[in-house]
């Protein structure tokens, strides 16, 4: 888990999603009831940057809320790694938010997270 995880607002606009994604190098954000805190869902660069798609940054996208991917890429800290891998292939997702009880958000999940783990136990088995 990468930490602390980057968030940006439902009301944000996608352009100040993409400033804040190039600003920090990174490819996802979680996105969080303003009200709240809470994540409600993650958003990645390619939300932002798929031409195909009438979301398309710059096209009819207003805030964030119209490109954010659903409450599914959320998981708990207990979480252990193959149960990490098994949620993100079932939601098709290459991140995960890792949220409290509260779900506000703790950290992130990468698919890169979990390569660089998989490496490490490749290499030392007893480091996973």
């Amino acid at each position: 888990m990468s930490t602390p995880v980057v968030h940006v607002a439902l009301t944000d606009t996608p352009r100040v999603a993409r400033e804040l994604m190039l600003a920090r190098g990174l490819r996802h954000l979680a996105v969080v009831d303003p009200d709240t805190g809470a994540v409600v869902g993650v958003l990645s660069d390619r939300d932002l940057a798929d031409p195909q798609t009438p979301r398309h940054l710059g096209c009819r996208a207003h805030t964030v809320a119209e490109l954010v991917r659903s409450c599914a890429s959320v998981v708990r800290p207990e979480v252990d790694a193959l149960t990490a891998v098994a949620c993100m292939l079932a939601t098709e997702a290459d991140a995960l938010i890792v949220v409290d009880r509260a779900r506000k958000p703790l950290g992130i999940v990468t698919n890169h997270d979990l390569a660089r783990l998989l490496t490490r136990i490749h290499h030392d088995p007893m480091a996973g």
